[in-house]
C-alpha cells in the first residue's frame, strides 16, 4: 500500500494480481483434492479463496495480518469476511478492527509464533557494555527516527552504546543523513538486512530491543524473536504490541513518536540489570507459552477439525 500511494501507476498492476492468483488456484483445486481452503491477508488472498469456495464449495479459513484490515477500505473487506467459514486475527488490535468492519464475524485470535527453539540461544558476554537492536523496514511507520534521535541523551549517560540497525528501505539515505547530523557515526551501525537464521546471534547478544512503531502493528514478530531470545524489549503500543509487552511486566511501553521518553526508557534499562533480568524472564515465558510455534499449530489444526 505504502509503494502504491508514492508511485500511484503501480495500481494498475491489482487486477492481474487478482487473475492470476485465482487462475492458479483454481489449477491446483482442479489438480489436486483438497478439505479446507486458508487464506492468508484478506485481500487479495482472501477475496481468491471465496470464489473458489463458491465454485467449488470448499470451507474456508481467514487469517487477517493487521494492514491487510486497517488500511483498505471497508467496503473492499466486509464482503470477504462474511464470506470466511472461519476468521483469525493474529492480535486483539487486529480483531477489533475486524468487528468494527463487520460486527457478525465471529473472530479467533491465532498469532504468528516463533521457533523458541531456533531463537534460544545461550547469552554470551559483550566487550561491548551495550548494545541496542532494531530490526525492520526503514520506513517512516516504523519509527526509526525517533530512535536515533534518543542516541545523544543516551551516550550522555551510556557513552560506550551501540546502537545496530539491521533492515533496508526507503528511508535508507534520511537515516545515515541523520546519524551524521547528530555525530553519531562511531555509535550507530547500519548494517542492513541480515538473513532470517543469522537473527538470533543479533538478537542475544543486544541489551535492549526497540521497535518504535508511529503505524499500527499487525502484531510485531521480531518482539516474539527478541523475547525468545532473551533480550529486553521497548515498544510503542500500537496495535497488536501490547499482546506482547505488557508494561513494566514483559517490557517497557513508550509514548509513539517521542525520542525523549525513549531515550528515558532506554536509559532505565541500561542502568537496571535487575529490572532487564525480571522483564526478559516474564517475556520469555509469556511467547513460551502462547507464541511457540506448536502452540500456535495446536489452535490452527482445532479450526481445521471443525471442517473435516
Amino acid at each position: 500500500m505504502a509503494n502504491i500511494k508514492k508511485k500511484p501507476y503501480l495500481a494498475f498492476q491489482i487486477p492481474f494480481l487478482f487473475f492470476f492468483e485465482t487462475m492458479a488456484a483454481i489449477q491446483l483445486v482442479c489438480q489436486q483434492e483438497f478439505d479446507i481452503l486458508h487464506a492468508h491477508w484478506v485481500l487479495p488472498q482472501g477475496f481468491v479463496a471465496a470464489i473458489i469456495k463458491r465454485f467449488y464449495r470448499l470451507p474456508f479459513v481467514l487469517t487477517a495480518h493487521g494492514s491487510d484490515v486497517f488500511k483498505i477500505n471497508r467496503s473492499l473487506l466486509r464482503p470477504v469476511l462474511s464470506a470466511a467459514d472461519a476468521c483469525t486475527a493474529n492480535s486483539t488490535a487486529t480483531r477489533n478492527q475486524i468487528y468494527a468492519i463487520c460486527r457478525e464475524r465471529q473472530v479467533q485470535i491465532i498469532p504468528m509464533g516463533v521457533d523458541i527453539k531456533k531463537f534460544k540461544i545461550k547469552r554470551k558476554k559483550r566487550l561491548i557494555p551495550h548494545e541496542i537492536l532494531f530490526v525492520g523496514r526503514l520506513v517512516e511507520s516504523k519509527g526509526l527516527i525517533y530512535l536515533i534521535s534518543a542516541m545523544p541523551k543516551v551516550l550522555a549517560k551510556f557513552p560506550q552504546t551501540k546502537l545496530i540497525i539491521i533492515g533496508a528501505g526507503p528511508l535508507q539515505k534520511k537515516m545515515r543523513s541523520l546519524i551524521e547530523k547528530l555525530h553519531l557515526s562511531q555509535n550507530v551501525s547500519m548494517i542492513g538486512p541480515k538473513k532470517h537464521e543469522v537473527l538470533p546471534f543479533y538478537y542475544s547478544r543486544a541489551t535492549v530491543f526497540i521497535s518504535p512503531s508511529v503505524g499500527s502493528e499487525g502484531l510485531g514478530v521480531t518482539f516474539l524473536e527478541a523475547a525468545a531470545c532473551g533480550t529486553c524489549l521497548i515498544g510503542t503500543g500500537l496495535g497488536g504490541i501490547t499482546d506482547i509487552i505488557s508494561n513494566k511486566k514483559t517490557g517497557l511501553l513508550v509514548k509513539p513518536a517521542d525520542s525523549e521518553a525513549l531515550a528515558v526508557a532506554i536509559n532505565k534499562l541500561l542502568g537496571n540489570s535487575k529490572l532487564r533480568d525480571y522483564l526478559s524472564r516474564n517475556a520469555y515465558s509469556h511467547i513460551k507459552t502462547h507464541y511457540d510455534w506448536r502452540v500456535i499449530g495446536k489452535k490452527f489444526a482445532r479450526v481445521y477439525e471443525g471442517f473435516v
